[in-house]
């Protein structure tokens, strides 16, 4: 997904236009329906406000497989990469809209030294500051979640030393998992969410394995971080830090 914009985060306002004057917000539950017809072509409404659950459970469940009901949008090919794609910068657009509108709930006004940084350079240079807006640090991927993990993981360091052992997960496109559950005449790319799915899974017995069994001796830490590359492969980097014995 490609976007522009002065500030560097998504577009506060996301529209589809419908030929010839009306124009609909991406949170209607409309949207969805109205772009890919091939999904849903009896009109089946999308996400709603005010439902009993997330927009991101709403999208994860429309991608879920049932048994002996067809799902479209699994068999979508190219097209199923898009609607994923689509859909997690409409949750991640209506996140940072939340932020946007919710600074004083968030208490943003309590970060100590923020609005002096902020106010310095502009009154040095005589001009007025605008509207400051704060990611907190449970928004992943913002300033403040960075400097976070990295202070909590030289908290780690600092506490047990150097790690002993960095290991590379790297998720196998020929796992037996992947390939009994893609359908006929599918390729990998064709279901991003399986592939995602199981490698979490299989990251997660890894994680099990190392600690429970102990084969690199007693594990009394460990980082880990993943990352997705191309559209489909995934890895995990793990540092352990371990007693050997």
């Amino acid at each position: 997904m490609v976007f522009k914009s002065s500030d560097g985060i998504l577009p506060n306002n996301r529209e589809i236009c419908i030929y010839p004057k009306q124009r609909q917000l991406c949170i209607n539950p409309n949207c969805d329906p109205m772009t890919y017809v091939l999904f849903f072509p009896c009109g089946k409404k999308g996400f709603r406000v005010n439902q009993c659950f997330t927009e991101l459970q709403f999208y994860v469940q429309s991608l879920s497989v049932r048994r002996d009901i067809f799902n479209p949008i699994l068999y979508g090919g190219k097209l199923i990469q898009q609607y994923v794609e689509d859909s997690y910068v409409k949750v991640e657009g209506n996140r940072l809209n939340f932020i946007r509108h919710n600074q004083r709930t968030l208490r943003v006004e309590s970060y100590l030294g923020l609005a002096d940084h902020v106010n310095a350079p502009t009154t040095e240079a005589g001009m007025r500051a605008g509207v400051t807006l704060s990611l907190p640090s449970s928004f992943i991927g913002s300033p403040r979640a960075m400097q976070q993990n990295f202070q909590d993981a030289m908290s780690v360091v600092r506490d047990f030393g150097k790690p002993d052992l960095f290991l590379t997960f790297t998720c196998n496109p020929k796992w037996k998992e992947i390939k009994d559950n893609l359908f006929p005449e599918q390729k990998l790319h064709d279901h991003p969410d399986l592939v995602a799915r199981i490698f979490d899974i299989k990251k997660k017995a890894l994680l099990q394995y190392l600690k429970k069994n102990g084969i690199f001796g007693r594990i009394v830490a460990d980082i880990h971080v993943r990352v997705s590359e191309e559209r489909t492969t995934t890895h995990a980097s793990i540092a352990d830090i371990s007693r050997r014995g």
